[in-house]
């Protein structure tokens, strides 16, 4: 499941019911990581 959001254009983060535009040039999974810590 978690190897699946890399291909995603799209985080979708089911605890708070948002998506993040994130292109995969901007950000690396340690940003996203820690973004999704910061919104849940």
């Amino acid at each position: 499941m978690h190897s699946s959001l890399v291909e995603q254009p799209c985080y979708f983060l089911p605890n708070s019911k948002m998506a993040i535009p994130a292109p995969r040039k901007q950000y690396s999974k340690n940003q996203l990581y820690f973004l999704y810590l910061s919104l849940i």
